[in-house]
């Protein structure tokens, strides 16, 4: 929703007032100061003649929108998912805690997380599934999936919505949980969760392991020898397995990359058998191309290459003769 849809919806509500005259006074708003203000400075004039101080009005960001790196924004969604609080011992001794949660408007869907005292609160708030919560100021952050996760931190405030405007809890589940995977039919030319499957014909790079922390799994940066995780400080890291593939199906090629524990079951060795091997990029090609492999993911943008990648989140085995006879009926009809 829109600054200007906002301000009218709180005038609406607050004085009673038909959106049809709130919408006049605004565009009256622009004829009269002949087109040197915008919409939106026109809106907030009308709420000023209302009395309202637009600083109290906090525009929501559709989950849909929403990118890694943003900062002080605002989401209004439903909880679809609770997960367990989880307790973990810090490189320094003390426990810490994540607590998660899965929430979606009608656009998306994203992980909320809490770490530590910020998990605890939550835990003492009983958040439940079907609530609806009003976030402000959290941030972003793209996951090792290419997902989306919302950060709370201690500037973070959360309220109870009461207004449900959301889809039933059960179809948001089913739309974004339960079948969001689609069984990907083309080339890979738009974001979406997709199943692919087909064979791997290239495998890219030389370097196959990132810096990540212990904890949370994020990268690390390096400061000086000193290994930060932005959200748990200094970590003391692992090495975890990364790979950039060619897959070709029947329709096209496409890059596809996979991360940690799932690159491995791809590989079927775990990171610390890998860095034992010489030439890994030989190993791995050697190893990989040709295979056949059925992956699920989620597509995204590569800015740099300017072409849409699959980030790989799960690897299933492949039924051969399924997979075969639908080739042929894909053949046959064209």
């Amino acid at each position: 929703m829109s600054k200007v849809e906002e301000i009218v919806k709180l005038i609406k509500e607050k004085f009673k007032i038909p959106e049809e005259r709130i919408i006049k006074e605004i565009k009256q708003k622009l004829l009269e100061f002949s087109g040197l203000i915008s919409e939106e400075g026109a809106a907030i004039l009308v709420a000023r003649d209302y009395g309202i101080d637009v600083r109290e009005i906090k525009t929501f960001t559709s989950l849909s929108e929403l990118v890694g790196g943003m900062r002080n924004v605002n989401v209004r969604a439903k909880v679809i998912k609770v997960f367990p609080l989880k307790e973990f011992t810090k490189k320094n001794k003390e426990k810490g805690f994540l607590k998660t949660f899965i929430i979606a408007d009608n656009s998306d869907y994203a992980r909320l997380v809490f770490w530590d005292e910020q998990a605890l609160e939550a835990e003492e708030m009983k958040i439940k599934e079907g609530m609806v919560l009003k976030i402000y100021n959290a941030r972003t952050k793209e996951n090792i999936f290419g997902e989306i996760d919302i950060l709370i931190d201690k500037n973070t405030s959360i309220e109870f919505d009461e207004k449900d405007d959301f889809l039933p809890i059960d179809q948001l589940a089913e739309k974004f949980l339960k079948s969001k995977y689609k069984k990907l039919e083309g080339p890979l030319d738009s974001l979406g969760y997709y199943e692919v499957v087909g064979v791997i014909s290239y495998v890219f790079g030389k370097n196959f392991f990132f810096k990540s922390c212990p904890i949370c799994g994020s990268k690390v940066a390096n400061k000086e020898g000193k290994y930060f995780c932005d959200v748990h400080g200094e970590v003391n890291p692992k090495n975890s397995l990364y790979l950039r593939l060619e897959i070709n199906t029947f329709d096209s090629n496409l890059r596809a990359v996979a991360f940690r524990d799932v690159a491995e079951k791809i590989v079927g060795m775990n990171s610390e058998e890998l860095e034992k091997i010489d030439n890994l990029k030989d190993f791995l090609s050697k190893m990989l191309i040709g295979k056949v492999i059925k992956v699920k993911g989620r597509a995204r943008k590569n800015k740099v290459l300017n072409i849409f990648e699959l980030i790989i989140n799960d690897v299933e085995d492949v039924d051969l003769k399924s997979e075969i006879n639908e080739l042929i009926e894909k053949i046959e009809i064209t």
